[in-house]
């Protein structure tokens, strides 16, 4: 069920039509988990949603910074490194290069055939042009 939400400049009470369901929105108990509150996504827009009807978006706007606001109500670009998995994931794709170079420098150490380092080396290469393309194909 999608709660059709009335947020509005300045902060309001519920009305007794609303009440109920309203009510239901609201969760148990305020747990965090994995340093967020609530579980879900879901239940912390209800959250969020309780709130802004109760606030309103004038003093909503005043807790942060009103550049951020007007950026994300224009639906302006994010950075590509704003996101934290972004930053892993290119640290991680980074890292490739040096790990197959170290990787077979040390296989040159050891006494394995040139066809077999050769073959590891190919295999490495080719995973990771595989990576990098599945990297830029699944990025929004």
């Amino acid at each position: 069920m999608r709660t059709r939400w009335d947020i509005r400049r300045e902060g309001r009470a519920w009305t007794d039509e609303e009440f109920e369901s309203r009510v239901e929105l609201r969760p148990e108990k305020l747990e965090v988990w994995d340093g967020k509150l609530l579980f879900t996504e879901q239940e912390r827009l209800a959250l969020l949603g309780l709130l802004l009807e109760n606030v309103g978006a004038d003093a909503t706007v005043r807790l942060g910074d009103r550049h951020v606001w007007v950026s994300a109500a224009l639906g302006g670009p994010r950075s590509f490194l704003s996101d934290p998995m972004h930053r892993l994931m290119l640290v991680l794709l980074a890292l490739t290069p040096v790990v197959v170079i170290g990787g077979a420098w040390v296989l040159t150490l050891l006494p394995v055939p040139r066809t077999t380092v050769l073959s590891i080396l190919t295999s490495a290469v080719v995973a990771f042009g595989v990576s990098a393309f599945v990297n830029a194909f699944l990025r929004d």
